[in-house]
């Protein structure tokens, strides 16, 4: 009898040792499921998504990181130019890839900016219009458009260049009076370019503005940059020597 209550005693431990290991296991699975390791989207979502890379001592000029996608499209990495000393840099928006302020004398302002969207995003009519808009005048017609507008060559392609001049009522003319603006269109991307205030002060800094713009470009990509690069030249046997002909003497 007490050899069997001993073998009764002996069976209890072992089964209660199983269901502990059991337990054990599956609360190491739960705790492995409820610590799962980060995920590539994770890890994008915390750089923001917009592009920062500038070039090596430039001051960051705007909120976005690069690359980043609209439209289902990864935008190509955009160096953005050399403004000019005058332009104080300022903080950086969910919309500007760049962003500057220019100060003149009487207190007069202007605002820079660089703006990049998907697509053609109203084409140059519809945003002149819209500038149109600001300045209080009134809308232009594609002919009117055709005797403002400059057509200039730059890194990005042909801009349009338009200089727009009005103040809407009750506008500060110390902040406003004047844009001038530039537009570049591909069949994927649009850069726009504005500079907005003081008429004076925006006149002064027309020069500058347009060089800025000219500098703008987007940097070439790692492959693009390989695939330039000269081939490796073919070894040459060890019997060319012998085997070509004496040249004149």
């Amino acid at each position: 009898m007490k050899l069997q209550q001993s073998f009764l005693f002996c069976g209890a431990l072992a089964v209660l040792g199983l269901n502990a290991g059991c337990n054990d296991k599956q609360e190491t699975k739960v705790y492995s499921v409820t610590n799962p390791p980060a995920t590539p989207s994770t890890a994008t979502s915390q750089h923001g998504g917009m592009p920062a890379a500038m070039p090596p001592g430039h001051p960051s000029v705007g909120g976005m990181s690069s690359p980043t996608t609209f439209g289902g499209k990864t935008m190509p990495e955009i160096d953005p130019g050399t403004p000019s000393p005058q332009w104080e840099v300022q903080p950086p928006t969910a919309m500007r890839l760049a962003s500057f302020q220019v100060k003149g004398d009487k207190g007069a302002i202007a605002d820079i900016s660089l703006v990049v969207l998907n697509g053609v995003a109203g084409g140059v009519l519809n945003n002149v219009n819209r500038w149109q808009t600001q300045l209080g005048q009134p809308d232009l017609t594609a002919e009117d458009l055709a005797q403002k507008v400059q057509h200039l060559p730059s890194p990005l392609g042909e801009m349009a260049v338009v200089d727009l001049q009005g103040l809407a009522p009750g506008a500060d003319v110390s902040k406003d009076g004047r844009i001038v603006a530039a537009i570049v269109t591909s069949e994927d991307m649009a850069f726009f370019f504005k500079m907005r205030g003081n008429a004076e002060l925006v006149g002064a800094q027309k020069a500058g503005f347009l060089q800025w713009v000219g500098t703008v470009h987007i940097r070439e990509s790692q492959a693009d940059a390989q695939a330039k690069l000269p081939s490796t030249p073919t070894s040459v046997p060890d019997n060319a020597a012998a085997s070509s002909p004496t040249p004149p003497q």
